[in-house]
């Protein structure tokens, strides 16, 4: 490695951030009169339906969440508003889909621009809902009067707002994707387990009262409650749950009537979700020549002192590649779950930050690596994630344990800087809101100023193209495949939790150190470009941030054609521990097996590339003699730094 000069940097400050520029569009507004006449109604009907539930339920004083959206611009200081009116608290706020203009809005430069949307949650009583609609007679009154002090955002949402409606049963489940995944579950199931994920209530009691209130209908239909969870630092309070067969289906079928269930009307929740999964399913047991002696042995790392942690399956932690080099913090025993010949994806993974491509001479970490488990494998011997445990709480033990002491347990390795966290939740591709699972992860990493390293996801879903593709050059199958994936980007969204604003995602290069390999029947459809693998979820973030936002050697995914629809030739991934592919160690298949190894190809490959290049680069910087005039940076630091010399040390090369 070439010496580099040092870069030196202005002592850290804090300073104010500058505001974003006004010059936007210019947008058309209806009157107070218009806002009157379209929205009075709304308002007189939430008003009756306190009225009904004071009537059925005796004796309390009923709450129910009030969504406001609004159009165009974003609405400052919502939640100071709200909280200066008594039964009122600002719940949550989220971007919506853009819509044509109507109702008297539209872009004064652009008559057919699309619009922005934003919704507002809060939840009311009686006396609150009462003096909002006392705000909204004064405002279209007159609208040009000043509004109460403390009150201006509610001024401004009145002028922007498009809709004002009780959250009902059907927002519970849109979206979400639970119907769809109950209606194939209840075929091969004879129990299913969801997530309820609660409205945020900042008061404990409330949040005790919206759990009590769902655990009441939930034990009433002969279902149990298999996990809890409330994060105050994320605004995040969801439980998860699960219910005989037989009552799904009734829900099901209730769905379709227009017939919610108690359970899908209870006001504390805020919605119904499939439970958050990731699957690594177990490749082909065939075995592949490695001679170990042709590897240059680094000395092993002294004990302690891990800069990078991989929370993934259980390791093979006496394996070649990996005795002395790891070490295994396995608080929730999840070994026990284990049979050798099982933990394929952490083996693979613990492989990849230590030493690399096993097909690439490259340097093994010179610090031990922490490796904390957090799949099982299932009946099938796919490595999931736990069925009685909520990945968001799963995920913030695991990180919390590693910087904070737990009773009389000391934090496990607070030196760590860098997480590698190689899931994809597919029940949860990104669509415009971050997913709480995201939110914690750009939480933690700015609480403990740590690099997390998250996979973007795999898309294994076939690839179509027309007849004759085989007779093209190379050049233009490429350009048709390219195609075929862009047009395919709906399907393409980053998976949960790769949509983070913190983390680092990372996604595959249609590469790897595999110098030979029989091709077979077998078809490499980017023709050995150093290009985008065509595994990848690829499409925008947040308020469409570039996302993944760097790629890294992932393994040459190869395809097989099968029959498409209508004769259209159709392609699918093969699965393969034979090359190409990314070179890892891998389970024994046999008692004391213990220097197995196998390709593969996908992003969690990539992601721990990545995390692998950080960890070389954070040695690298501490072996260094900072000179005596000058102050090093602190720990504080690093994980901004790690991630500043990775996605601007990347380039596309001739990819381009």
């Amino acid at each position: 490695m070439p010496e580099l000069p040092f870069l030196f940097f202005r002592r850290p400050a804090v300073t104010v951030r500058k505001g974003l520029s006004r010059g936007g569009p210019s947008y058309q507004k209806p009157t107070a009169d218009q806002q009157r006449a379209r929205l009075q109604a709304r308002f007189d009907q939430i008003v009756n339906s306190f009225q009904s539930l004071q009537a059925n339920i005796a004796g309390a004083d009923p709450e129910q969440v009030v969504v406001i959206e609004t159009l165009t611009e974003a609405v400052e200081n919502v939640a100071k508003a709200a909280a200066k009116i008594p039964g009122l608290e600002w719940l949550a706020e989220r971007d919506l889909d853009d819509v044509p203009p109507e109702y008297g809005f539209a872009d004064g430069k652009r008559a057919a621009e699309l619009l922005g949307r934003r919704l507002y949650a809060l939840m009311s009583n009686q006396a609150a809902m009462d003096q909002l609609i006392q705000l909204w007679n004064q405002w279209v009154a007159d609208a040009g009067a000043r509004a109460k002090r403390g009150y201006g955002p509610f001024k401004q949402l009145f002028v922007l707002l498009r809709d004002i409606r009780r959250w009902g049963a059907e927002d519970r489940i849109a979206a979400t994707g639970i119907l769809e995944r109950w209606q194939e579950d209840v075929q091969v199931a004879t129990q299913l387990s969801f997530e309820i994920e609660f409205w945020f209530r900042a008061d404990t009691g409330r949040q005790q009262q919206a759990y009590a209130e769902v655990e009441s209908l939930v034990t009433g239909l002969g279902g149990a409650m298999l996990d809890y969870a409330a994060i105050a630092d994320i605004r995040y309070h969801a439980a998860l749950v699960e219910l005989p067969t037989q009552v799904i289906q009734q829900f099901i079928q209730d769905i379709q009537a227009g017939n919610y269930p108690p359970l899908l009307r209870s006001q504390g929740v805020m919605f119904l979700k499939p439970q958050a999964q990731s699957v690594f399913r177990p490749q082909p047991a065939q075995p592949v020549v490695f001679d170990w002696a042709q590897r240059p042995q680094a000395p092993l790392p002294p004990e302690g002192n891990p800069v990078l942690a991989v929370l993934d399956g259980y390791p093979t932690a006496n394996h070649q590649a990996l005795q002395g080099r790891i070490f295994v913090d396995d608080p929730d025993d999840f070994a026990q779950a284990y049979q050798p010949n099982q933990q394929h994806h952490g083996t693979a993974m613990a492989s990849l930050v230590v030493h690399g491509d096993l097909n690439v001479a490259g340097p093994s970490l010179s610090r031990q690596v922490y490796a904390r488990p957090i799949f099982i494998p299932d009946a099938l011997q796919n490595e999931t994630l736990p069925r009685n445990r909520l990945l968001v709480d799963l995920v913030h033990r695991a990180i919390r344990r590693l910087f904070e002491a737990e009773g009389e347990q000391p934090a496990v390795a607070p030196s760590v800087r860098i997480v590698n966290l190689s899931l994809g939740n597919p029940e949860q591709p990104f669509d415009s809101e971050i997913s709480p699972l995201a939110r914690l992860l750009d939480w933690m990493s700015w609480k403990y100023s740590v690099l997390i390293v998250v996979s973007i996801g795999n898309r294994n879903a076939p690839i179509r193209l027309a007849a004759g593709w085989d007779a093209l050059p190379d050049e233009e199958l490429v350009s048709r495949i390219l195609q075929a994936i862009k047009a395919d980007q709906y399907l393409r969204r980053p998976l949960s939790p790769a949509e983070a604003i913190n983390c680092l995602s990372v996604g595959s290069v249609h590469a790897d150190g595999s110098a030979q390999f029989v091709l077979g029947d077998r078809v490499n459809l980017l023709r050995n470009g150093r290009l985008p693998s065509p595994m990848n979820s690829v499409s925008s973030g947040f308020r469409r941030s570039t996302k993944p936002e760097v790629l890294l050697p992932g393994g040459r995914v190869l395809y097989r054609q099968v029959p498409g629809e209508g004769g259209q030739p159709s392609f699918e991934p093969t699965d393969s521990v034979q090359a190409p592919g990314v070179l890892t160690a891998a389970p024994g298949l046999a008692a004391m097996e213990l220097g197995r190894v196998k390709h593969s190809c996908g992003t969690s490959n990539s992601a721990a590339l990545a995390s692998r290049c950080a960890a070389l680069a954070l040695e690298r910087i501490f072996t260094h003699q900072i000179p005596l005039d000058c102050e090093p940076l602190t720990d504080r630091y690093f994980a901004v730094l790690l991630k500043a010399l990775l996605v601007h040390g990347a380039s596309w090369g001739g990819g381009g």
